[in-house]
């Protein structure tokens, strides 16, 4: 896991609302009120009320030794706390400015093949956001600073901190929204997600920049946005608190967790591109009159959209089977649920379902409300999203039609291709308890084709893969310990890998 996986998780997971709330497990701090705990209600100095605390608790346990050696010490752990939460806020702040360095190279390939332009769309939107991300860098930077040295810090300064925060000009407060509103766009105006993906995919189609380094590239961008995001909610929580708004710190909160699902589409829409540019990418022309060459990434990419054209044997025993998730869809599903699947009772199990565009098909497919089925109980889990990205995804091509060497000709069909995303979340036993769950078998019910009537009446041929004991009954388990899974598989397609 590299260094941005864990910021985002530690404090999208283990802080929870908001980066004050480990103190608030370790000190008893109320969530959000670091500032207002430590500077609010007019003391003279950062921590006069706990210093106040020493004296007051060495008197009224005097006779104690034992209870008050043991308060004396958690007050103590209190102070340490403080202080080395505040100089790692600092530190994660600053230890994500290293990716602009990885943004900067794109512009410099993109000039190779005289596609600058795709920059420049990107870069006009993006540097747009980059003020409101630069305000809410400032005042959390600030905000570290002042729990790091509290102690010298004038309560003045603080108030001042708090009034840029709920600034409605350039503060924090405008900034949670902007980013949002920068990030997936609206109308005409494209986010900086789509023009993200619209510029490195003509990077991968072109074998420039291999598919996997540009997915993690995709996948870190959205990182530094989305902390910005959870580093602004933090401020603006902490500023409604230390005004003793906690009205508007809750409807904060509630503010930024609507964006984040609001997001989520989004973010996988525009990362199935830059994955199935992959398969093009990976696929290299000799010559006018020879044969072309497929490499690894084209079949590594086709296997992450659809993972059936794996080697997938059995029809009655399950030990013949196999299947395993795509691990770039598992990792992009992981990142949104580590966001946002944060309380202690929370659970997400993401479904996607990818099928071809075409042969009545995808009509059936489009508004198919897929259920989960509960291993062990009659228990029917209904989807709490149910959304088709892309409209379609049309394969890319290059100058000559190359489709007899794509690795699977059951996506490079010329027509496109949709995804569907289900998500089933739960909180608490409202729909998605702990234990393991299945893919409800539509197959045949519902209006939805009897494919294997098909396949072994007319073509000898037996299930299709998304029929097999290896996606049916692919199990996703939930449990304390692991609150997200994840299962994507290709339906009513037979996954074909060139030669044969």
């Amino acid at each position: 896991m590299s260094f941005l996986d864990s910021a985002i998780s530690s404090i999208g997971q283990n802080l929870a609302k908001t980066a004050t709330d480990q103190i608030s497990q370790s000190t008893g701090i109320n969530v959000g009120g670091a500032l207002g705990y430590l500077f609010g209600n007019g003391q003279a100095s950062g921590g006069a009320n706990m210093d106040a605390l020493g004296p007051a608790i060495a008197q009224a346990f005097a006779q104690q030794q034992q209870t008050l050696t043991l308060l004396q010490a958690e007050l103590y752990q209190q102070s340490q706390a403080l202080a080395a939460m505040g100089q790692q806020l600092v530190g994660i702040a600053s230890a994500l400015t290293q990716i602009t360095g990885m943004i900067q190279n794109l512009e410099q390939m993109l000039q190779k093949i005289g596609q600058e332009q795709l920059f420049q769309a990107w870069q006009a939107v993006d540097n747009q956001m980059t003020n409101y991300i630069a305000a809410i860098d400032a005042a959390f930077a600030t905000y570290g600073n002042y729990l790091s040295s509290y102690k010298t810090t004038p309560s003045s300064e603080v108030s001042l901190l708090i009034q840029n925060i709920l600034n409605v000009n350039v503060g924090p407060v405008v900034g949670l929204r902007a980013i949002h509103d920068f990030m997936i766009g609206g109308g005409q105006a494209r986010g900086t997600l789509q023009l993200w993906s619209l510029m490195v995919v003509p990077l991968v189609q072109q074998g420039v920049l291999d598919y996997r380094l540009a997915v993690r590239q995709y996948f870190q961008y959205y990182q530094k946005l989305t902390y910005a995001q959870l580093k602004a909610v933090n401020l603006v929580m902490e500023a409604y608190t230390f005004n003793n708004d906690p009205n508007n710190a809750r409807n904060a909160w509630t503010q930024y967790r609507r964006q984040l699902l609001s997001q989520e589409d989004g973010f996988i829409t525009w990362l199935v591109p830059l994955v199935y540019a992959g398969v093009q990418g990976g696929v290299f022309p000799l010559g006018p009159s020879q044969s072309s060459v497929v490499n690894f990434t084209a079949y590594d990419a086709s296997m992450q959209l659809n993972p059936g054209v794996q080697a997938v044997r059995g029809d009655t025993d399950i030990g013949d089977s196999f299947y395993a998730p795509s691990q770039v869809f598992e990792d992009a599903e992981q990142l949104l649920a580590n966001l946002y699947v944060t309380g202690p009772s929370a659970r997400r199990i993401v479904v996607h379902m990818l099928y071809p565009n075409g042969a009545g098909i995808s009509t059936l497919l489009d508004g198919l409300n897929l259920t989960l089925s509960s291993v062990g109980s009659a228990e029917t889990v209904q989807p709490v999203s149910n959304s088709r990205l892309g409209g379609p995804f049309q394969f890319p091509r290059m100058p000559q039609d190359y489709s007899p060497m794509f690795p699977d000709q059951n996506i490079y069909t010329g027509n496109g291709f949709y995804l569907k995303r289900y998500v089933y979340s739960g909180d608490g036993g409202t729909g998605l308890a702990n234990g393991q769950y299945n893919v409800t078998n539509l197959n045949g019910h519902d209006g939805l084709v009897a494919m294997q009537t098909y396949l072994t009446t007319e073509r000898g041929l037996n299930k299709a893969p998304f029929q097999q004991h290896d996606i049916v009954t692919y199990p996703m388990e939930i449990d304390n310990a692991d609150k997200f899974d994840f299962m994507n598989f290709v339906a009513y397609s037979v996954p074909s890998i060139y030669p044969g």
